[in-house]
């Protein structure tokens, strides 16, 4: 499960993550959805790249589900959920990029 914000570090350097929704706490299997998008993610990555992954990972879940929740508001969690795995399927949009929120932070 996210929260309002993630934290992902990988030892050296740790970022905060502040996208998502909070519909997602109403929603059965959220947190097991993105674990397996993150494990896919970084089945993917390149040796040295699984922090990027992850942080790929949880962005890409987290703004699918702003979007899910945006104008036309969906009628209650099961609506929200089929519009959130659709616009999941369909892989970031255009403007991604703009929409996610992530701070690196020195600790």
């Amino acid at each position: 499960m996210t929260g309002a914000t993630d934290i992902v570090s990988d030892g050296q350097t740790t970022y905060l993550l502040r996208n998502g929704d909070p519909i997602q706490t109403r929603v059965t299997g959220i947190g097991c959805s993105l674990s397996s998008f993150i494990a896919a993610t970084i089945s993917d990555s390149r040796p040295g790249e699984e922090i990027v992954a992850v942080i790929a990972a949880i962005s890409a879940f987290n703004v699918a589900a702003e979007k899910a929740n945006a104008e036309p508001k969906p009628a209650g969690p099961a609506s929200w959920a089929v519009r959130f795995l659709d616009i999941l399927a369909t892989g970031p949009q255009s403007g991604f990029e703009t929409d996610v929120k992530i701070e690196e932070i020195i600790v």
